[in-house]
């Protein structure tokens, strides 16, 4: 049995209807933000996708169904009519693995199968041939769990697990089809971490460190200059008063994703205590501070394993699992309403 699904720790269901359920009042953006629910995805319930988006549309595929099978499949939404599309599978399924979009093409690597084979191979999907077509094996050692992330015409694919834990990173560039390796995180080691893209920078946070603790150090990359810029953590680490209600924001197998000038981080689960999470955060660039934000939605329940890709400035989040089973349904994010119950 994977080691990692093996050692989760699994909490009463009182309790996690109480963490779904339950709302801060110690701030005023606590009701910032409304959950919707958009379509739910054709395909299979699955856990451990990938996303990356395309021009005007959002793909997701591979995973684990509940039944522990593998998939390979891929699907396309479309946030205009609200509806999806199957495209051509991926040639090889898997879970766990890193998705990312260059140049108007797709990419997915890496991942396992959960039964102690990991994967370093490498695909591109052609979205107007619909077709994929099998790209230079990734350089590192196979793993899954690692984050990507994309910045112009490279992809960045770092940390991960394998039972061994890193924070190596490669940069794959997309015209030549060959990866470098590109200094590693500054931070810990980690699986299970979340990564967004501002300004031409990488940004990588959370995840579970080597010794099994949440991993609250938060690290900006800058390819120009190939560094890595420690940013503020995201728990209560400082004597000053910023960060004296920083609760749930470190998390591992969350999703993160940018609409505007602020970056938000969702679903996943503590490390610290096994409980899954509802509660999402608002990263602001300017200020290098996070804020609460309405949390997800408990009609939906709490998740890890979830995927989420931005369309024209939309954010949609969806699939992923609680303890046995997985889910399909999507819910849009809008950060700039007010919470609506009946939404």
């Amino acid at each position: 049995m994977n080691k990692l699904k093996s050692s989760i720790l699994l909490v009463s269901a009182s309790i996690l209807f109480l963490a779904a359920c339950t709302k801060s009042t110690t701030s005023a953006t606590d009701t910032e933000g409304n959950w919707v629910k958009v379509s739910t995805l054709d395909g299979n319930a699955r856990s451990f996708a990938v996303a990356f988006t395309i021009g005007n549309f959002g793909y997701v595929g591979t995973g684990l169904d509940g039944n522990n099978k593998l998939l390979s499949d891929f699907w396309k939404y479309d946030p205009t009519n609200n509806s999806w599309t199957q495209v051509a599978s991926m040639p090889s399924g898997r879970e766990a693995a890193v998705g990312m979009a260059i140049d108007g093409n797709g990419y997915v690597g890496t991942g396992t199968d959960s039964y102690g084979n990991y994967y370093n191979d490498f695909y591109q999907y052609n979205p107007t041939t619909d077709t994929w077509t099998k790209k230079a094996n990734f350089p590192g050692a196979a793993r899954s769990r690692a984050t990507a992330f994309a910045i112009g015409d490279n992809g960045y694919i770092t940390c991960g697990w394998d039972g061994n834990y890193y924070k190596d990173m490669y940069a794959y560039n997309a015209t030549n089809d060959t990866w470098q390796q590109e200094i590693s995180l500054s931070g810990d080691k980690r699986f299970g971490a979340m990564s967004f893209v501002y300004n031409n920078m990488g940004y990588v946070v959370g995840g579970t460190n080597s010794g099994g603790q949440a991993s609250v150090d938060f690290w900006r990359y800058n390819p120009a200059t190939s560094n890595w810029t420690r940013l503020r953590d995201i728990s209560n680490t400082t004597d000053s008063s910023f960060d004296d209600n920083y609760t749930n924001i470190a998390r591992t197998n969350g999703v993160a994703f940018v609409i505007g000038n602020q970056a938000f981080v969702a679903t996943g689960q503590s490390v610290d205590a096994g409980s899954f999470l509802t509660s999402t955060w608002s990263y602001d660039f300017a200020t290098d501070l996070w804020e609460a934000r309405t949390p997800y939605e408990s009609t939906r329940s709490p998740r890890k394993g979830a995927v989420a890709f931005t369309v024209n400035g939309r954010a949609f989040i969806g699939t992923g699992i609680n303890t046995t089973s997985p889910y399909d349904n999507f819910d849009e994010f809008i950060p700039s309403e007010t919470y609506n119950a009946n939404d």
